[in-house]
């Protein structure tokens, strides 16, 4: 083999080394998106529940005053 063929291995070699770590970044980058929408849906429901629980609260507390105030 001559110099250039040589040169011309190791460069394939390399691109497709290259390209394997490519194919692990593209993977690593679709399970990060998937928890970010999933992160996402979690605050969606923390949100969900907080106003959930506010508004339980108030309506306890406007059952409390008024029964307070029916005695």
């Amino acid at each position: 083999m001559s110099d250039t063929e040589n040169r011309v291995q190791v460069a394939e070699e390399r691109l497709d080394k290259v390209q394997a770590l490519l194919d692990e970044v593209r993977k690593v980058l679709g399970v990060a998106e998937k928890a970010e929408a999933a992160a996402e849906r979690a605050r969606a429901d923390v949100l969900k529940v907080n106003f959930v629980v506010l508004g339980t609260v108030a309506i306890v507390a406007v059952l409390v005053v008024l029964f307070r105030r029916g005695r």
